[in-house]
């Protein structure tokens, strides 16, 4: 009789063992407490943590970018008549190209979490340097010529273009960048001289072809990641090949400040590969007051 108690015992507790851990199944699944629950859970957990880690690798690593190497500019038109202006406690200059002041409306609203859009409304120093180049070197390489500006920005570059005595302008960038260049434009008065034009570098077929031929394609700092490279490289050369088909000459200028040795490399292989050369501009052709030596200027050209 004992014995048969005994039985009767162990097989209830094994019962009742079985059912705890059907229990503990279901707690995990439904989200009820426990052991076995917790520890699920936690397995969850590290898994969507891990997952979300693998997202954020493949995000474009955005480069920490140092700040001007030139003094604080005032590109204020409305602050003409009430002279220097001070940030920082540094007096701001005026920027003037030929005689000429040159005005910016300022950095345009841009709402979006593209890096492209997001840095449109910044003045970089490549596009002082090369500003001011195309300025010393106008009757080279602006007069009675066509200039294309590829990624124009606040359009520092192709309005010192306008300013300097280029024959007709066209300023390019996304979308959201291009109220402020037209604002620009009129800003410095060159309405008649400067044209403000959509260039997606994902949509370069599209755009391209509404382009006039340019004797004169320039770009200012326009490549700090490696996922612009490609795009860029495929812009200009469709700009490149569209008004080499019509011109006899097209100069191709582009002002570059080296940010990662990785994307250098790329950008000159896919240079290389699109059967482009390129030659650097000795630093003592530059404006005296706007050189560096983390600024360079190339001649990119085929022969």
């Amino acid at each position: 009789m004992l014995m048969c108690l005994r039985t009767v015992l162990t097989l209830l507790l094994l019962i009742a063992d079985v059912a705890r851990e059907v229990v503990g199944d279901e707690g995990t699944r439904s989200g009820r407490t426990g052991v076995t629950g917790a520890c699920t859970r936690e397995k969850l957990i590290e898994r969507r943590r891990n997952k979300r880690m693998d997202v954020e690798e493949e995000k474009p690593i955005i480069l920490a970018l140092p700040g001007p190497l030139f003094p604080p500019i005032d590109f204020d038109h409305a602050s003409e008549e009430e002279g220097p202006k001070r940030g920082s406690g540094t007096i701001k200059k005026r920027f003037s190209i030929a005689g000429r002041n040159m005005y910016l409306k300022g950095e345009p609203h841009v709402d979006s979490s593209d890096h492209a859009e997001q840095t449109a409304g910044s003045i970089w120093d490549c596009s002082l340097v090369l500003a001011k180049y195309l300025e010393k070197h106008s009757q080279r390489y602006l007069k009675d010529h066509h200039v294309l500006e590829l990624g124009s920005g606040q359009g520092v570059v192709g309005i010192a273009c306008g300013l300097a005595g280029a024959k007709k302008v066209t300023l390019s960038d996304v979308n959201a960048a291009l109220h402020c260049l037209r604002d620009n434009a009129v800003l410095n008065e060159l309405e008649s001289v400067v044209k403000v034009k959509e260039l997606d570098w994902l949509r370069a077929h599209d755009h391209v072809r509404d382009l006039e031929p340019a004797d004169l394609i320039v770009a200012a700092d326009v490549v700090w990641i490696d996922q612009l490279v490609g795009p860029f490289v495929k812009t200009l050369t469709l700009a490149f090949e569209a008004s080499k088909a019509v011109l006899k000459e097209v100069h191709v200028i582009l002002c570059h400040k080296t940010r990662s040795n990785h994307t250098d490399n790329i950008l000159f292989e896919l240079l290389r590969e699109s059967n482009f050369s390129w030659k650097e501009e000795p630093i003592e052709n530059c404006h005296e007051e706007y050189r560096s030596s983390e600024i360079r200027i190339f001649h990119i050209f085929r022969s």
